[in-house]
């Protein structure tokens, strides 16, 4: 996991480093930790893709936290937003940004490894892929990432798994892609031959 942490307060960026490393320990978790002290210094080398879970203070000089989050979604609207703050005032503009959770300070253990689990568990699910071969490509493997599959049906005989710009026609049967697919909860067989991602 890759996770930044944006505080102008030092002694609070220490502290949720403590945590985050406590609970990487315990989870055997590689964790990749870069810390920030403004919204801006941030900013300056933020990029789609860079992190995945970022935990931010709202009340910082100069930028705030929301307005942090609102640069960060014009580009990645992906990655995991988590407000520590001292107060409840921007809990609903927060949450319009599509943050994933906002804690108030002082941040407690319990909590904090609760919203950690949570984040765990969704990038655990957007990072497996489904393994098949791509029909008549002379047997190139393929890995796709479950997030980007909406459905799986089949065509003439044939197993196609639809995203969201694209089809791709794979040799697996419908069984086979099941095995993978539904031990996740984001897909359902609903019907013979339609295996779809709830997500969509």
């Amino acid at each position: 996991m890759r996770a930044a942490i944006i505080d102008d307060i030092k002694a609070d960026r220490s502290h949720i480093r403590l945590l985050l490393e406590k609970y990487s320990i315990q989870k055997g978790l590689d964790t990749k930790i870069c810390e920030f002290s403004s919204g801006e210094e941030f900013l300056s080398s933020f990029e789609k893709g860079k992190f995945d879970l970022i935990l931010s203070d709202i009340y910082m000089d100069n930028m705030s936290g929301i307005d942090m989050a609102r640069s960060i979604r014009i580009t990645d609207e992906d990655c995991f937003i988590v407000f520590l703050t001292t107060s409840n005032s921007f809990a609903q503009e927060s949450y319009e940004l599509n943050t994933f959770s906002y804690i108030v300070k002082p941040v407690e253990e319990e909590k904090f490894f609760n919203v950690l689990s949570r984040v765990e568990n969704k990038l655990r699910k957007i990072n497996t892929t489904l393994r098949v071969t791509a029909k008549g490509s002379g047997a190139i493997k393929l890995s796709i990432p479950f997030n980007k599959i909406m459905y799986i049906d089949i065509v003439k005989r044939t197993v196609c798994v639809h995203l969201k710009d694209n089809i791709v026609e794979i040799s697996e049967n419908l069984s086979q892609c099941g095995k993978q697919l539904l031990t996740n909860d984001n897909f359902c067989n609903c019907c013979k031959g339609v295996i779809v991602n709830f997500e969509y």
